[in-house]
């Protein structure tokens, strides 16, 4: 029988990817910076938008990475809020326009693990 958990992410994914913007829409690969000074685990993150309403960063490897992930600064308004809701586990996180505008989004994976963030403002 197939693994319960692995049906859940692509039945996830596959309702995820009906989206237009993923057949119609422009993706790119975003760098992740260093979370901080002598932290390499960045490089073991992989960061996709399709600007400016998806995120997925994916942690490829079987340790804990962090990083910082640089957002288009024109996408979000210094005084606005906004919601990076995860669709792959159901959380939500609040953060202000100043600090997605300023250093970007920060992220803590652990191993193998991913983010499938849908993006709105509050």
């Amino acid at each position: 029988s197939p693994d319960v958990e692995t049906v859940r992410f692509y039945e996830l994914l596959l309702e995820l990817l009906r989206d237009p913007i993923f057949q119609e829409g422009a993706w790119s690969l975003h760098d992740v910076h260093p979370a901080g000074p002598g932290d390499a685990s960045n490089e073991l993150l992989v960061a996709l938008a399709w600007d400016p309403r998806y995120l997925i960063v994916v942690n490829l490897n079987g340790t804990t990475a962090r990083g910082r992930i640089p957002l288009p600064a024109a996408s979000f308004s210094a005084g606005g809020g906004y919601v990076f809701h995860d669709r792959y586990d159901g959380r939500r996180y609040e953060r202000a326009g100043r600090e997605l505008a300023g250093g970007g989004l920060s992220v803590e994976l652990g191993a193998h693990q991913l983010h499938l963030f849908e993006i709105s403002s509050v």
